[in-house]
Order: C-alpha cells, then sequence, then structure tokens
C-alpha cells in the first residue's frame, strides 16, 4: 500500500513539475513573440527646427510675394519626408512602436530623433542637389 502511494504521489509531482515548466516556456515565449520594440522621437522638436529655419528664409526673401506660399509648400514637404522616413524605420522593425518624446514619462527607451532628422535632412539635401543639377 505505501508502494502504492509513493508512486502516485511522485506521478503527482512530475505532473506538477512538468505543467509549471510548460506554463513559464509558453509565458516566455508568448511574451517576446508579443512584445514591441520601444523608441522614442522629438518630432517636435524636428518640426520646431524647420519652422525656425523656414521663418529665416521668409525674413530673408520679404519682397517675393510668392514666399510664403514656396515656405508653406516647403514645410508640407518636410512633414511628408518625415512621415515617410517614420514608415520606413516601422516598416524595417515589424515591432517598432514609435512614441513622441513628450508622450514618454519614464524609462529608457532607444531614441532615434537624431537618426530621422539626419535621414529627412539627407533627403533634403538630394533633392537641392537634383534641383541645382
Amino acid at each position: 500500500m505505501i508502494q502504492a502511494n509513493s508512486k502516485f504521489l511522485a506521478i503527482a509531482i512530475a505532473i506538477i513539475v512538468f505543467t509549471t515548466a510548460c506554463g513559464v516556456f509558453s509565458g516566455f515565449y508568448f511574451g517576446k513573440a508579443y512584445s514591441c520594440n520601444i523608441y522614442t522621437a522629438d518630432i517636435k522638436k524636428i518640426a520646431d527646427d524647420k519652422k525656425t529655419e523656414i521663418v529665416k528664409k521668409f525674413q530673408q526673401d520679404k519682397d517675393n510675394p510668392n514666399a510664403s506660399a514656396m515656405l508653406e509648400k516647403e514645410y508640407a514637404d518636410f512633414l511628408k519626408r518625415m512621415d515617410k522616413v517614420l514608415d520606413a524605420y516601422k516598416k524595417a522593425d515589424k515591432k517598432a512602436l514609435i512614441l513622441r518624446k513628450e508622450a514618454v514619462i519614464e524609462g529608457n527607451y532607444t531614441d532615434i530623433t537624431e537618426e530621422i532628422r539626419a535621414i529627412v535632412n539627407k533627403k533634403e539635401e538630394a533633392k537641392v542637389e537634383d534641383k541645382k543639377g
């Protein structure tokens, strides 16, 4: 009788250990599978810097009657390019979640502000060179 109880106890302990291990493994797997890579970007700062640049251009070219419309179009084009850069960043990393810097209260997330600024400015420089050439 004692041997039967000890076998039953051994089987019960093995089942408990096995199901606990399966639960831990599945929790780890699904946690990894559905987690996001969180990045932050100071979009407001990039846009404000561009606005400042456009205001300076406007002040230099006050005499041109079309300057206002041209600069508004330039700013709209800039925002479109920035959206394309952000979209490309998200396509490259399917798990990417890009938060605005103002929305992040606490945490150590990768800041991609300078990368975005460099890519947008690089596209802008290429566009200017195409117009000149």
